[in-house]
This record gives structure tokens, sequence and C-alpha cells, in this order.
């Protein structure tokens, strides 16, 4: 096996918003020097595993730099000192505000992709997501001028929020000219958040909503390549979140990261000490692992690939699978060919397709 992606966790925030589902602590309670040590530590046990030649990065969180540029540079010098990066996409999560400080850091870093997390420029509905964060005009634009690979992230469907609000926060971003945009439906979980919300939730319709989106970004130059992602170009993709689609193994490092290798998936301990203490051990921090069985990677294969636009590989999951999906499903295909478009090699959900596709997928499941 030979490790070409790594996802690297830091968990820190200056500020916990309620929305967010991923593993994170207050940022100031902890010395950010020691942690970066132990994820360098963690990475030299995987060494001997991981390609010389990476092909992706991702640093997210949490609020990666609220541990410091110099503490991120330093993770940098390791990846720069051990692999060729030469061609290798890296990515930080930044908050939209920041100094000219942070500004110089990524104009000047080895990062060559930076994905920001706007959600909207709306004040209520970033106050319905429990963020406190406010967009920097100011930071927006100088970070606009910085000659590499920014994506940001919007939210739709968050209670109370309508096309015109979308229309704004899309209106706004455009002038930014980002290469890559991401735009995620608001999924309530069983958590206080959604608890709070549930019946605040908008009778705008999400189907409506979605379209409008995608017509909108397409008229703007703008492709969608997955339900959520969209780009100017082709080269603009994400590396690293097309290898997750393509359900490739990648490395998890850092508490409450999670990894795929070898059939096998795995969770970081989300307690700091105990991450810490399986470190200093020369142990990986693993709390959680288990082999991926013929039945969840048929139907995670299915559930990511046709997430993308250009759809599942008939070819290679006839290969992988050992059987023809088509003929397999000929009464499924009859029952929804008005939402699938199919060529010899791929099958994939049209417009109308992704608005059903957790209903479509699933019955695909094994």
């Amino acid at each position: 096996m030979s490790i070409k992606n790594i996802y690297i966790h830091i968990p820190f925030c200056a500020n916990l918003c309620d929305y967010c589902d991923f593993f994170k602590l207050r940022s100031k309670i902890i010395n950010h020097n020691i942690f970066i040590e132990n994820i360098i530590k963690e990475l030299l046990m995987y060494k001997q595993k991981i390609n010389y030649n990476l092909e992706s990065i991702y640093i997210g969180g949490g609020t990666p730099l609220s541990i410091g540029a110099k503490n991120i540079e330093k993770l940098l010098s390791y990846f720069t000192n051990n692999y060729n990066l030469l061609n290798t996409e890296i990515t930080i999560e930044i908050n939209p505000v920041g100094n000219d400080e942070i500004i110089n850091f990524l104009k000047f870093s080895k990062i060559n992709r930076i994905s920001t997390g706007i959600q909207s420029f709306n004040p209520k509905l970033l106050e319905t997501l429990g963020r406190k964060i406010i967009p920097d005009n100011k930071f927006l634009l100088k970070l606009s001028k910085i000659k590499k690979n920014i994506n940001y992230d919007l939210i739709f469907f968050i209670p109370g929020q309508n096309i015109k609000m979308i229309n704004n926060d899309i209106t706004k971003i455009l002038k930014y000219n980002p290469k890559h945009l991401s735009y995620y439906s608001l999924t309530l979980k069983n958590n206080l958040f959604s608890k709070h919300i549930e019946n605040k939730y908008t009778s705008e319709n999400h189907d409506n909503m979605f379209k409008h989106i995608i017509n909108y970004l397409n008229n703007n130059n703008y492709k969608q390549y997955e339900i959520s992602s969209f780009s100017q170009k082709e080269k603009y993709n994400s590396i690293h979140n097309s290898n997750y689609w393509s359900g490739n193994n990648y490395l998890g490092i850092g508490p409450g990261a999670w990894g795929t290798l070898n059939n096998i998936r795995y969770s970081n301990y989300k307690n700091l000490k105990k991450y810490y203490s399986k470190i200093k051990l020369k142990k990986t921090p693993i709390s959680f692992s288990e082999k991926i069985t013929f039945k969840k990677k048929h139907n995670e294969y299915v559930f990511l690939n046709l997430r993308k636009n250009k759809g599942l590989n008939l070819i290679e999951f006839k290969n992988i699978f050992g059987y023809n999906l088509i003929d397999k499903n000929r009464n499924l295909i009859l029952k929804y060919k008005k939402y699938f478009l199919i060529t010899n090699k791929y099958i994939n959900l049209n417009i109308l397709g992704m608005l059903k596709y957790n209903t479509i997928v699933s019955e695909f499941f094994i």
C-alpha cells in the first residue's frame, strides 16, 4: 500500500459554531507547539507507507490557523523536507476574517488551495447557524488577489433563508472571482442545534433552491462536477475531495481524524490526553476501526460515485464487484429512467436525479 492522500485534523477554534458536527475544541487552552509536534510524530509512524510523490494534503478542522501560522509552517516544512510536493494539492481551511500576517502567510507558503468558510453573508442566517464570524470584505478582497485556487463554502436551506438571500450571497461571492465554490445543503442532525431550530425550518422549497443555485452558477461559468461542488475549470476541481468520492485510501492524522487504509476504516481518539498518550508510547492513536465489508464497499461506491457529475464507471464497477450494474437493476433503471444519463461506460444522475439523490441511490444498495 502506498498512501498518496493525507487529511490532517486540527480541531481548534476561537468560537464553536452550533451547526458544525466535526470534533472541535477551544484553541486558547492548548499548547499549540506541543500539538503540532505530536501531529508530526504521528506522521512519522506512517512514513514508510506514504508515497514520496503525494497527490494531496488537506489541513482541516476546526480552524487550522488558530494554532498560528508558524505552527502550520512547521508542519509544511516536515512535508517539504521528506516528500516531493511539486504536483501536490495542499489545502487549508480558513475563516473569512484575518490580518495581513495571515494574508502574507497564505500568499508565500506552499499552500496552493485555500478553502474559506463563508456559509452566508446574511447576519441573521449566521446567527441561526450559531456562527459568530461575519465575513470581512477587506480581508476577502486581499485574499482574492492571491493567485491560488481559492474555494468558498456556502450553505443553503438555512431556516429563514429564501431565494433572494441566496442571490445576494452568490452575487457577493462572484465579486471575489473564486476558482471554486462548494454549496452545501444544511443537514439537521440529532444534536442540540437541530432541536433548537427544527421548528423554525424554512418552508422554502429545497429543490427550487438547489436548481436555482445550479443554474445561477452555471450561467456565471461555474461547472458543477459533484453535487455540492462547482469550479471555473476542471483543473480547479478538488483533487483531495475527488479522491474521497472515488472511495480511495487516505490517511487521517490528528485527534478526531478519520482515515481509510486497505479496506479498514478508522478514527483517532477525540480526547486530546488519550491522543497524546498513545503518541508518547509510539502507538497509532486509533480509537475505532472496522473492516469495510463487500456490502459496505459496494454501497459506498454507489453512494459516492453517483454524487459526481461524471457518474459511476460501469466497467470499473464490474471489475470490482463482479456484475453489470445496469443488467442487474433493469427494473430500477426503468423506474427512474428520466433521472439518469447512461452511456456504455458511465451512469450518472441529471439535475432531476440529483434532487432525488438519496432516494434513488439507496435503492441500488445491497
